[in-house]
């Protein structure tokens, strides 16, 4: 039987009437109409989670920028007890607070200004169902159930995927314990967690160094590792809409967990859907795009690997220098046009043509999902 659950963070918003509020980071003409609706102003923290082994609490969240002084001025408390701030390391897309805690604390309080909130602390004995597992990772909203469970099923099939964690970004399509239920059933799926955050994405679309307004995922990958994966044999981190193909036929998996680093780039291909279901499923997509530029690189990893000391990103790693050579060409992923809900961006991909099916595509769609 599938060990499956729903868990839940610990997230930390101040109140607009506290007056600290992070200003934009993106200049007032490089923003896109739906910024002020989508940028995260008044988080502090997504998450609060002990970390046994470093013997620390941990606050992971978006950059402070604007709202440092709450951290400055703010009064920390770990079960009533003063707790003062170790470190705050500031990434480009997230932060790391640090309290020391040789024991779990059960709850975090904080006052700042004549604010008061408490949040439970959550543990990284959450890593424990994840060890030695192959991981599947994503955060998704709204994604149609039957494309979650042709993913998981295409993953478990070909790769040998057997837990996943699913971020998901507040679906308004169905509860948390849907996505479960659906995972759950999944052949060969025996892990499942699902974790709701209802917090804003970011700003989109946005190009270069624009896009270091989308602070969520990079917070939430890095939480995710030390929370849930830490002690993973592997950890596959894609999108609902995308299927990793071997060239020839090893596991993603089994390449990484063996390979000298613990770490696997490969590029994405788009393929638009040719078959006859509406909405579309990812069996349907073996059409070739007209516009054959690869998709950026995403990567599978053993959490406690080589690379173990790397932030990660949604595409790449944080500060590899020459990162291209661990690019693999055994591995690519079909970026599937048709399996979207678009709630990263409000308008819908340009229209393109598609040339003649790809059959070897068409083949391995249809052996492995029908």
């Amino acid at each position: 039987m599938t060990d499956a659950r729903i868990d839940a963070f610990s997230p930390i918003v101040l109140p607009e009437a506290l007056g600290l509020r992070r200003a934009p980071v993106i200049p007032l003409a490089d923003r896109p109409e739906n910024h002020d609706a989508r940028y995260d102003a008044l988080g502090l923290t997504h998450d609060v989670v002990h970390v046994a082994e470093a013997g620390v609490v941990r606050l992971y969240g978006p950059p402070p920028l604007d709202l440092a002084p709450a951290y400055r001025e703010g009064a920390f408390r770990l079960d009533g007890r003063p707790a003062r701030l170790r470190r705050l390391r500031r990434r480009r897309r997230y932060s790391v607070a640090e309290f020391a805690a040789p024991t779990r604390p059960e709850r975090l309080s904080l006052a700042v200004r004549g604010w008061e909130t408490e949040v439970p602390v959550r543990s990284d004995a959450d890593c424990a169902p994840f060890a030695g597992r192959n991981v599947l990772l994503t955060l998704s909203k709204d994604n149609a159930l039957d494309w979650v469970r042709d993913w998981a099923r295409f993953h478990a099939g070909e790769h040998g995927a057997d837990a996943v964690l699913f971020l998901d970004n507040g679906s308004d399509a169905y509860p948390p314990e849907a996505i479960a239920e659906t995972l759950a059933g999944v052949a060969g799926i025996e892990v499942v967690r699902v974790a709701r955050i209802d917090r804003p994405y970011g700003p989109m679309p946005l190009r270069g160094s624009r896009s270091r307004a989308m602070f969520l995922q990079t917070a939430l990958l890095n939480l995710a590792r030390v929370r849930w994966l830490w002690r993973a044999r592997a950890v596959l981190q894609i999108d609902v809409d995308e299927l990793v193909v071997g060239r020839d036929g090893r596991s993603v998996f089994d390449v990484t967990a063996n390979s000298r680093a613990g770490w696997v780039k490969f590029r994405g291909l788009w393929r638009t859907p040719m078959g006859e279901h509406e909405p579309p499923r990812h069996a349907d997509h073996w059409g070739v795009l007209d516009d054959g530029k690869p998709c950026p690189a995403k990567y599978c990893i053993v959490p406690s690997g080589r690379m173990r000391r790397h932030s990660w990103n949604v595409h790449n790693l944080d500060l590899v220098p020459f990162s291209r050579r661990f690019e693999s060409d055994a591995f690519h992923y079909l970026h599937c046009r048709g399996i979207t809900t678009r709630w990263k961006r409000e308008h819908s991909r340009q229209d393109v043509g598609s040339r003649p099916a790809d059959a070897a595509t068409r083949a391995l769609l249809g052996h492995a999902l029908g």
